[in-house]
């Protein structure tokens, strides 16, 4: 599925693997045979005994691939089985695919906007649009990215203003070592954010990325080090009140829906800051009409697509305008069209002199669009 959350039943990736091939009472010899190769060929062993809830967004979809091709089926569905995945995993991935199909004859269907890896597998293309095929043969040339008005966006004037230790920083880590369970994911990490800039994370599965947001949000504290956001020292401020200033938008859009319908969603954080008023309630009609929600508004949130869930989580957050926006892998489940109108929403964001860290798979995405790239490996900034 989409969301690897959705089709987990236990709660150890082990166990997870082994699931599918226990319920068809499978040997226990090939059991342990199809579990170790299902997860070799996803490059996930190094992954078997850990807890499923302590995996990044992209190992549970390795994960979740590894479970399904363990079962070896004859007809393979994937729904975007590597948007949460680096280009690295995401190449694995799809040549994964490719040897099964090749070698089991297994058909294989993906569902995915990325692609342009897919064209060295020769694969037939079908469109859709409302419900209907509308094409057979996909013209790769006219589904890449597309630029907003035809032009490249100008972040370049938004670059970093001055060294780490500015005292016109949003945010500053210093010598920051942070983790989970004594296990440090963060390692001496340093670095300063400016006002009015893009700054896009990028490293593969694991790397960090996402303990770097929550460090900043304070929802994680470091074990050692400083991490200060807009002057304040997140050991010793609480996330509710660094929520007023800063906002998040997770990875999973499932994990931060709140409210009984769409309207009361994308309002849900000025209302809760107590700061709702008419000037917002515009804007933030505004956004959703944009974002292609306009007839929505009385909807239950969890009736949206996957990622009609990721624009409404991206407007919920900027109905309140935030000076700090963390953005964790927001275009996942997003055709081009609407890559492009958030990367808009973006610009509108930061032109206003506020600043966005986008943790991003997409190459080309921080290339084309952000001041500045930082590149975790293993929990460094390198």
């Amino acid at each position: 599925q989409q969301n690897p959350e959705a089709q987990f039943c236990t709660l150890t990736v082990e166990d997870e693997v082994a699931f599918g091939l226990e319920n068809r009472r499978l040997p226990r010899d090939e059991i342990r045979a199809r579990l170790a190769w299902a997860l070799d060929i996803v490059n996930a062993a190094h992954l078997r005994t850990r807890t499923l809830a302590t995996l990044s967004g992209g190992e549970k979809q390795k994960v979740a691939v590894a479970a399904m091709m363990a079962t070896r089926p004859q007809v393979l569905i994937f729904d975007e089985p590597t948007s949460n995945l680096d280009p690295t995993a995401t190449m694995a991935i799809f040549d994964v695919i490719a040897r099964i199909r090749e070698e089991a004859g297994v058909t294989v269907i993906v569902i995915e906007h990325k692609v342009d890896y897919l064209q060295r597998f020769s694969p037939r293309y079908v469109t859709m649009a409302e419900g209907r095929i509308t094409d057979y043969e996909l013209r790769i040339a006219n589904y890449e990215l597309q630029t907003i008005e035809g032009k490249t966006l100008g972040f370049c004037e938004h670059r970093i203003r001055g060294e780490t230790g500015d005292p016109d920083s949003v945010a500053k880590l210093t010598h920051v070592y942070a983790g989970y369970n004594e296990h440090a994911v963060l390692c001496d990490l340093s670095l300063s954010l400016k006002p009015g800039e893009l700054v896009a994370v990028m490293g593969d599965n694991g790397a960090g990325k996402t303990t770097l947001l929550q460090t900043l949000l304070g929802l994680l504290k470091p074990a050692q080090g400083t991490v200060e956001v807009l002057g304040k020292d997140t050991r010793y401020t609480s996330v509710s009140r660094l929520a007023r200033q800063v906002g998040f938008v997770f990875q999973n859009p499932d994990h931060q829906l709140f409210a009984e319908t769409v309207w009361q969603e994308a309002t849900f954080a000025p209302r809760n800051f107590g700061a709702l008023n008419a000037d917002i309630e515009v804007r933030t009609r505004d956004l959703l009409a944009r974002a292609g929600l306009e007839d929505r508004h009385a909807d239950p949130p969890y009736r949206l697509s996957y990622g009609e869930k990721r624009r409404l989580n991206l407007i919920s957050v900027l109905s309140y305008a935030p000076r700090l926006l963390l953005l964790d892998e927001i275009f996942i489940g997003q055709d081009p069209a609407n890559v492009a109108f958030m990367l808009a929403l973006l610009r509108e964001y930061v032109t206003r002199g506020n600043t966005a860290v986008l943790v991003n798979h997409n190459p080309e995405i921080s290339k084309r669009y952000a001041g500045r790239v930082l590149l975790l490996n293993k929990g460094q900034l390198v």
